[in-house]
């Protein structure tokens, strides 16, 4: 139907190097351990912070021989140091925090 279409336009204040439809992700976590990755979405979860999980299935490959290749769970730029601050008392080693340009 003419004239029914949504046109999705970016933020015309968003920097034009960045997708200007969502926020940056930062790494919080990188681990080869799928425990670990659990209990992060777990506790991430029950906060309700959105998070984003990279690589998940790249250990999967060649039938789990590719376990070396570690898990990257990404967040928000504004929600990191929220989810820094709910992820550290579980004595995981967090990523660190990007650095500023």
């Amino acid at each position: 139907m003419p004239g029914s279409e949504t046109t999705i336009r970016p933020d015309p204040d968003s920097p034009g190097d960045r997708n200007p439809w969502r926020p940056p992700l930062i790494e919080i976590l990188k681990t080869t351990d799928p425990t670990v990755i659990a209990a992060a979405r777990a506790y991430l979860q029950g906060e309700a912070i959105e998070f984003f999980l990279l690589d998940v299935h790249m250990s999967g490959l060649y039938g789990g021989a590719l376990g070396f290749i570690p898990q990257r769970l990404m967040v928000a730029d504004e929600d990191a140091a929220r989810a820094r601050m709910i992820l550290r008392p579980l004595g995981l080693e967090l990523s660190p925090p990007p650095e500023d340009d």
